[in-house]
């Protein structure tokens, strides 16, 4: 009886080993998809802020001309240009799976956080990046990035494989410990 009792634990240590790996796999996937989408969002904040700053003093032909870039296709936006004069043009777009922008919010950054060049910043939150490029000629730039939502493709083998090899392994495992039971029992039942 203690040899069964030994299989039990064996098995249910197995078993939550599996549990844990498969468990460590899918938060650190999902993770590393997470920081893509930030770091997404910050690469065009940097394209935007560069192609802004190529205009000495931007006009809101020349935002929306920026704005019809293949790079800002499928992203969520709410672009805030706002000029020396005060006159202040709103340009927004919207994925079609997320809820519109209900409300004009001029993001406040830190003077500690504009780079060294004192044109622009951001910050990073755990669902958008705000940021504001001011340039020489007064114009500023208030701009809020949402982060792409996670997606998640179950027919893509980065999603199912690892639970399919884990189930594969958990069953071989079982089938051991029952042939291993089996034989122990036949073996006990001769003497």
């Amino acid at each position: 009886m203690q040899q069964f009792k030994s299989l039990q634990r064996l098995l249910i240590f197995y078993a939550s080993t599996l549990l844990v790996m498969l468990l460590l796999y899918y938060v650190t996937f999902f993770d590393g998809l997470r920081h893509h989408s930030e770091q997404h969002s910050i690469d065009t904040f940097h394209a935007l802020q560069y192609s802004i700053t190529e205009h000495a003093a931007p006009i809101d032909v020349e935002i929306e001309k920026i704005l019809k870039q293949p790079a800002f296709d499928h992203i969520s936006y709410q672009l805030i240009l706002m000029m020396p004069s005060g006159q202040t043009y709103i340009h927004r777009k919207t994925r079609p799976n997320e809820s519109a922008f209900t409300t004009v919010t001029f993001p406040t950054v830190n003077a500690a956080t504009f780079s060294k060049d004192n044109q622009s910043a951001y910050t990073v939150s755990s669902s958008a990046l705000t940021g504001t490029i001011k340039l020489e000629s007064g114009h500023q730039v208030y701009i809020v990035l949402r982060y792409e939502p996670l997606t998640v493709e179950w027919t893509s083998y980065r999603y199912w494989l690892p639970l399919t090899v884990a189930l594969i392994l958990f069953f071989i495992a079982l089938f051991y410990m029952l042939h291993r039971r089996t034989n122990w029992g036949a073996a006990n039942s001769l003497h």
